[in-house]
C-alpha cells in the first residue's frame, strides 16, 4: 500500500517522510501530555526483526526524512543502540533516510548519549534533553523531575565534546510558571552551558492529558484559546483550506495573557540574539570575565529592545503583535495564508 502512494508522491515530484515507531507507550505520566497518562503507559516493543525490516524498507524506499516517534528513544539501551547502528550503516552505505530525528529519553543518562554518538552522522537531528522549565514548584505540578542541575551541565559538556547538538525545550504556560521563573528559566539554562539551541512551545491543553481536566483548570484557572494548529514547517495555500484547532493556554493563575506574551517576548529575544548568534559571543564573555549573568544581560537587551524606536523594535513589535492577534482570534484564513512563513511554533525564525 505505502509503495504505492509513494510511487505517486514521487511522479509529483514529492519527498517522503515516514512517521515510525520502534515502541508504543509511555512510562512517564506528565501532566500536560496523553502519552503516559490516559493512552499508554506501558510500553510495548515491536518486533526486532520486524523493525530492522522496515528501517531497510525505509532505505530502499529512499525515505528523505524518518521521524521515530517513540517517546523515549534511547531508554531501553541495548535494544536502541542495535537499531541505531544499523541505520548509521544504512544512512552511510545508501544516503537514506537522508535525515532522521527521533524523541530522546526523557531523563537521559550517560549511556543515552553512547546511543546519541552513534545516531549523529553529520545529518540527523539534534539530541533533545528536555527540562520545560527549570523551576521546581512547576515540576512538582506537572509530575515532571529533570535531572540535577549538575548532571545537566555534565551532558551540556559531553554533548559539546563529543560534536553532539543538543536542543532544549520549554514550554509557556504551565502551572506555577510566572513571568519572574520564566527569566529565570534561561538565566539557569545558559549557565549549565546550553549554547546551542532552546525550543519554545505554548502549552496545549491536549484532549486525554491530566492537566486539561476539570479539576486541573479549575486549580490552576486555566483561560485557553482555540487557535489554528499550523505548525507545517513550509505551508502551501492548499495545505492551509484545511485548518485543524487545538486549545493553548493563554492565561494562569500565575501568569496573566500580558505576562505570558511578554514572557514570548523575552524568549524571542534570548532565541534570535542568543541562539541566532547575534550577542553570544559579547555574553558569554561579560559572563565570564566580568560576572555578568545571563539573566541581567538578557533582561537588559530585552528592555533596550522593547523600548527602543529602531530597526530591531519595529521587528519586535511585528512578531509581539503577531502572537496577541494570533492568541486572541483576530485573524482569517487569508490572515494565516499572509504569514505562512511565520509558522506559529517557530515564528522567531523570521527574525
Amino acid at each position: 500500500m505505502f509503495e504505492k502512494i509513494i510511487s505517486k508522491e514521487r511522479e509529483q515530484g514529492i519527498n517522503v517522510v515516514m512517521v515510525y515507531e520502534l515502541t508504543r507507550g509511555c512510562p512517564y505520566a506528565c501532566t500536560f501530555c496523553d502519552w503516559g497518562s490516559l493512552t499508554y503507559s506501558k510500553v510495548l516493543k515491536f518486533n526486532e526483526d520486524r523493525v530492522i525490516a522496515e528501517l531497510n524498507w525505509s532505505s530502499n524506499n529512499k525515505v528523505e526524512y524518518l521521524f521515530i516517534a517513540d517517546a523515549n528513544f534511547g531508554m531501553l539501551y541495548d535494544r536502541d543502540k542495535k537499531f541505531a547502528q544499523h541505520l548509521n550503516q544504512l544512512q552511510v552505505t545508501t544516503g537514506y533516510p537522508v535525515v532522521t530525528i527521533a524523541q530522546w529519553a526523557k531523563n537521559s543518562k550517560a549511556k543515552t548519549l553512547e546511543i546519541a554518538k552513534i545516531f549523529f552522522n553529520g545529518t540527523n537531528r539534534g539530541f533533545t534533553i528536555s527540562v520545560q522549565s527549570m523551576n521546581d514548584a512547576v515540576l512538582d505540578a506537572i509530575n515532571r523531575k529533570n535531572m540535577d542541575i549538575s548532571n545537566l551541565e555534565s551532558m551540556l559538556k559531553s554533548c559539546s565534546k563529543e560534536g553532539i547538538n543538543a536542543y532544549t525545550e520549554l514550554i509557556l504556560g504551565l502551572p506555577y510558571e510566572t513571568a519572574e521563573s520564566w527569566k529565570e528559566n534561561f538565566g539557569k539554562l545558559l549557565s549549565a552551558g546550553q549554547h546551542n539551541s532552546v525550543d519554545v512551545w505554548f502549552c496545549q491543553l491536549i484532549e486525554n492529558s491530566r492537566l486539561n481536566s476539570h479539576e486541573e483548570i479549575k486549580e490552576h484557572e486555566i483561560k485557553f484559546a482555540e487557535v489554528p494548529k499550523w505548525s507545517y514547517g513550509n505551508p502551501t495555500d492548499e495545505d492551509l483550506d484545511i485548518v485543524e484547532f487545538e486549545n493553548v493556554v493563554t492565561s494562569t493563575k500565575y501568569m496573566s495573557f500580558d505576562e505570558l506574551v511578554d514572557s514570548y517576548m523575552f524568549a524571542h529575544v534570548v532565541l534570535t540574539y542568543h541562539y541566532g548568534g547575534w550577542t553570544q559571543m559579547l555574553s558569554r564573555f561579560l559572563n565570564k570575565y566580568h560576572n555578568l549573568s545571563y539573566l541581567e544581560f538578557y533582561t537588559k537587551l530585552h528592555d533596550h529592545i522593547r523600548d527602543g524606536d529602531g530597526l530591531l523594535t519595529d521587528q519586535y513589535n511585528n512578531i509581539k503583535n503577531f502572537i496577541i492577534d494570533f492568541m486572541t482570534g483576530n485573524f482569517d484564513v487569508n490572515y494565516i495564508k499572509k504569514f505562512k512563513d511565520r509558522e506559529f511554533h517557530s515564528i522567531g525564525w523570521a527574525a
